[in-house]
């Protein structure tokens, strides 16, 4: 998934309602589900928060720390906006950020269970 960037109000309501929609699909889905990308937001917005409660979801990183993931160049200051999502059929084993590799992202790398 790659999400619209939310640089202006217009761009941020549409990378919303491409969360929502999402959500929508998510929800539906039985089998081990895994959502992987660069989703622009970062976990602490409310409408993250909500495409996880409304697509029955969560987020590989909880519970492995503060992962800054963009600006490569500057993780100091950096935020996580790159996300691995997970339904209750998939078990996170570990979450983190891989070296960099040329992008202004850090790769993120987990380890799951299906």
């Amino acid at each position: 998934v790659h999400t619209t960037w939310p640089m202006a109000p217009a761009s941020a309501g549409r990378r919303n309602s491409q969360l929502q929609s999402l959500a929508e699909h998510t929800r539906v889905v039985t089998l081990p589900l895994v959502v992987v990308g660069d989703m622009n937001i970062t976990p602490f917005s409310p409408h993250f928060q909500q495409l996880l409660v409304d697509g029955g979801l969560r987020s590989a990183a909880e519970g492995f720390g503060w992962q800054a993931t963009w600006p490569s160049f500057f993780p100091l200051a950096g935020i996580q906006i790159d996300q691995a999502l997970v339904n209750s059929r998939v078990a996170v084993e570990h979450f983190t950020r891989g070296a960099a590799t040329g992008s202004d992202h850090l790769p993120i790398v987990t380890d799951l269970v299906l």
